[in-house]
């Protein structure tokens, strides 16, 4: 379903239903190398404490992956899979989801709430912990999205702490 997602946002910005701004990817000039660094550190430490504090380990296993039969098929879903997953959400959830409910929320802490809750229910099949971890670990980036209406930066976070969580 992402595939078919990121292919009808496409479709639509070629043919001119949104722009670039409606999927707000522009980069951040100055900043977004250090901003992409720290964030990922600080989310995963977020992510870890939160696994730690609802399943009282470190040690225990917080995503099952599936066996891979060989080496070029865990790096093409470790690769591929995992880009695909970090754009169609960041897209969706902290791109074009808040873009408009700004539009119909006063609050920016209503839409960032909102957003980051839909964005935690779609990891409900993880289970109870990462669905927590996941909503501690997006905090930081629905507030800058908010802030400064660019995903970019955070896609390139989300990429790096799934490959660190899965990998």
């Amino acid at each position: 379903y992402r595939i078919i997602l990121l292919v009808g946002f496409f479709y639509l910005y070629k043919n001119s239903f949104f722009s670039k701004k409606d999927f707000s990817l522009s980069w951040l000039p100055y900043y977004s190398s250090a901003f992409i660094f720290v964030t990922t550190l600080l989310g995963l430490f977020i992510h870890f404490i939160t696994i730690n504090y609802f399943m009282g380990s470190l040690y225990e296993p917080m995503y099952l992956t599936p066996p891979y039969p060989n080496l070029g098929i865990k790096l093409f879903d470790l690769s591929f899979g995992l880009i695909l997953v970090a754009v169609s959400e960041e897209i969706l959830f902290r791109g074009i989801l808040i873009k408009y409910l700004k539009k119909f929320l006063k609050s920016n802490f209503l839409v960032g709430m909102v957003s980051l809750m839909l964005f935690t229910g779609i990891h409900y099949g993880l289970g109870f912990a990462p669905m927590m971890a996941t909503f501690a670990w997006g905090i930081v980036p629905t507030i800058f999205a908010i802030k400064y209406e660019s995903i970019n930066e955070l896609i390139v976070v989300h990429f790096l702490t799934n490959l660190v969580l899965f990998y």
